[in-house]
C-alpha cells in the first residue's frame, strides 16, 4: 500500500506543477533544470521512507500490546536496532522505481491522471502479468522476468525475515537474485528512470 500511495504522490506532486506553473517560476528564477528535477526525485526518496517509517511507527505499539496479551510479558532485549534500522531503509528502498516509473509519465505527459494510471496499472496489472508469462516462457525470458523490478524486491524484502528468525525455505527465493544483486538492479532502475525524465524535462518547452 506504501508503494501505491508513493505512485499517486509522485504522480500528483509532479504534473500538478505543471499546471500550477510553479515549475515555470523556479526556473525562471535562475534555477537549473537538472537541480530542479533532482530536489524532486530525492522529495520523492524521503517520502518513500516516511511512508514505511509512520507504517512501523504505528504497528509497533500494537505488536507490543498484542504481544503482552498473548504471552504475558515484553522483553525488547533482543530487538536488533541497527536491523531495524536497515529493513526500514531497504522496504523503502523497493519501492522507489515505481515511483520513478511514475515520475517519467508525468514529465513526458504533464498529466496526473495518466502518471498515476501508469504507475498504479504497471504495478498492479501489466507488471504480474508479464513476469508470470516470462516465467512459463523459461530459459532467458524467465530470466528476465526474475529481475523486474517486483522481483528485485521481492529478493531484498526476504533479507528482512532475519529480523524475525523466519525461514521461508528454498522454494521461496528459488532463483531470485541475491540481496546485493537485488539492490544493484534497483538502483540501475532508479537511475536510469531518473535520467530519461530528465533527458525528457531539458528538452521541454515550457515558455508557453
Amino acid at each position: 500500500l506504501g508503494g501505491l500511495m508513493l505512485v499517486v504522490l509522485a504522480g500528483a506532486m509532479t504534473a500538478q506543477e505543471y499546471s500550477w506553473r510553479s515549475t515555470h517560476l523556479w526556473l525562471s528564477r535562475g534555477l537549473p533544470r537538472p537541480a530542479f528535477l533532482a530536489a524532486k526525485y530525492a522529495t520523492l526518496m524521503v517520502a518513500a521512507l516516511l511512508v514505511v517509517l509512520a507504517a512501523v511507527l504505528v504497528a509497533s505499539p500494537l505488536t507490543a500490546w498484542f504481544t503482552r496479551q498473548l504471552t504475558g510479558s515484553l522483553s525488547l532485549a533482543d530487538l536488533n536496532l541497527v536491523e531495524l534500522a536497515l529493513s526500514i531503509l531497504r522496504t523503502a528502498y523497493t519501492i522507489l522505481p515505481y515511483a520513478g516509473l511514475t515520475f517519467l509519465v508525468a514529465v513526458l505527459t504533464r498529466s496526473t491522471v495518466a502518471a498515476i494510471a501508469a504507475g498504479l496499472g504497471y504495478a498492479l496489472v501489466l507488471e504480474n502479468v508479464v513476469v508470470q508469462l516470462l516465467g512459463l516462457a523459461g530459459g532467458i525470458w524467465a530470466e528476465i522476468g526474475r529481475h523486474a523490478p517486483s522481483s528485485l524486491a521481492t529478493a531484498l524484502m526476504q533479507t528482512n525475515l532475519r529480523l524475525i528468525d523466519i525461514d521461508l525455505g528454498s522454494g521461496v527465493s528459488s532463483g531470485l537474485p541475491g540481496p546485493w544483486a537485488a539492490t544493484a538492479g534497483i538502483t540501475l532502475y532508479t537511475v536510469v528512470l531518473f535520467g530519461l525524465s530528465l533527458w525528457a524535462f531539458r528538452r521541454q518547452n515550457l515558455t508557453g
